[in-house]
Protein backbone atom coordinates (compact mmCIF):
# COMPACT_ATOMS: atom_id res chain seq x y z
CA UNK A 1 0.00 0.00 0.00
CA UNK A 2 3.05 2.11 0.40
CA UNK A 3 4.04 2.48 -3.02
CA UNK A 4 0.34 3.02 -4.13
CA UNK A 5 0.29 5.83 -1.54
CA UNK A 6 3.71 7.57 -2.36
CA UNK A 7 2.11 7.17 -6.53
CA UNK A 8 -1.01 9.28 -5.75
CA UNK A 9 0.33 11.79 -3.71
CA UNK A 10 3.48 12.65 -6.60
CA UNK A 11 0.45 12.54 -8.75
CA UNK A 12 -1.92 14.61 -7.68
CA UNK A 13 -0.30 16.28 -4.57
CA UNK A 14 -2.30 14.41 -1.84
CA UNK A 15 -2.75 10.74 -0.82
CA UNK A 16 -4.91 9.08 2.01
CA UNK A 17 -3.49 6.27 3.87
CA UNK A 18 -4.74 2.89 5.23
CA UNK A 19 -5.64 4.95 8.47
CA UNK A 20 -7.37 7.63 6.88
CA UNK A 21 -4.61 10.60 7.47
CA UNK A 22 -4.12 12.71 4.78
CA UNK A 23 -0.88 13.46 3.48
CA UNK A 24 -0.24 17.09 1.10
CA UNK A 25 2.63 17.98 -0.70
CA UNK A 26 4.02 21.16 -0.12
CA UNK A 27 6.94 22.97 -1.41
CA UNK A 28 8.66 26.22 -0.03
CA UNK A 29 10.39 28.23 -2.97
CA UNK A 30 10.34 30.00 -6.10
CA UNK A 31 9.26 29.41 -9.21
CA UNK A 32 10.19 31.32 -12.69
CA UNK A 33 6.93 29.75 -14.27
CA UNK A 34 3.40 30.29 -12.69
CA UNK A 35 1.80 26.95 -13.94
CA UNK A 36 2.62 24.09 -11.62
CA UNK A 37 3.63 20.80 -13.52
CA UNK A 38 -0.29 18.72 -13.01
CA UNK A 39 -2.44 18.91 -9.87
CA UNK A 40 1.28 17.77 -7.72
CA UNK A 41 0.61 20.34 -4.98
CA UNK A 42 0.83 23.91 -2.91
CA UNK A 43 3.23 25.95 -3.59
CA UNK A 44 4.59 28.27 -0.73
CA UNK A 45 6.79 31.08 -2.18
CA UNK A 46 9.62 32.83 -0.32
CA UNK A 47 7.47 36.28 -0.49
CA UNK A 48 4.78 34.51 1.61
CA UNK A 49 7.06 33.44 3.82
CA UNK A 50 8.85 36.48 4.52
CA UNK A 51 5.77 38.51 4.06
CA UNK A 52 4.39 36.25 7.14
CA UNK A 53 7.15 36.46 9.39
CA UNK A 54 7.54 40.32 9.04
CA UNK A 55 3.81 40.56 9.90
CA UNK A 56 4.14 37.89 12.99
CA UNK A 57 7.10 40.25 14.38
CA UNK A 58 5.09 43.54 14.12
CA UNK A 59 2.05 42.10 15.90
CA UNK A 60 4.39 40.56 18.65
CA UNK A 61 6.46 42.86 18.93
CA UNK A 62 5.76 44.10 22.61
CA UNK A 63 6.80 39.96 23.48
CA UNK A 64 9.42 39.39 21.43
CA UNK A 65 11.62 42.71 21.76
CA UNK A 66 12.47 41.24 25.01
CA UNK A 67 13.38 37.71 24.42
CA UNK A 68 16.86 36.21 22.68
CA UNK A 69 15.54 33.49 20.15
CA UNK A 70 17.38 30.44 19.57
CA UNK A 71 15.91 30.36 16.08
CA UNK A 72 18.13 32.06 13.55
CA UNK A 73 15.64 32.91 11.46
CA UNK A 74 12.90 34.76 13.61
CA UNK A 75 16.29 36.14 15.61
CA UNK A 76 17.32 37.89 12.18
CA UNK A 77 14.02 39.71 11.67
CA UNK A 78 13.88 40.58 15.02
CA UNK A 79 17.34 42.03 14.46
CA UNK A 80 15.48 43.49 11.06
CA UNK A 81 12.72 45.05 13.20
CA UNK A 82 15.36 46.56 16.08
CA UNK A 83 17.58 47.85 13.43
CA UNK A 84 14.53 49.92 12.10
CA UNK A 85 13.31 50.88 15.52
CA UNK A 86 16.76 52.51 15.89
CA UNK A 87 16.18 54.48 13.22
CA UNK A 88 13.03 55.58 14.12
CA UNK A 89 13.51 57.07 17.40
CA UNK A 90 17.32 57.54 17.45
CA UNK A 91 19.41 58.01 21.05
CA UNK A 92 21.41 61.14 21.88
CA UNK A 93 25.25 60.24 21.11
CA UNK A 94 27.43 60.73 23.44
CA UNK A 95 30.71 62.42 21.97
CA UNK A 96 33.93 63.33 22.77
CA UNK A 97 35.05 67.09 22.52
Amino acid sequence: HLKATVTHLLNHGWAKTNEAHQIRLVAFGNTTDDRMPGNWGHLVTMNHVVEFLETYVQKNWDVLKHVQTKDSVLGLFELIKKSHASHASPKTAHRRT
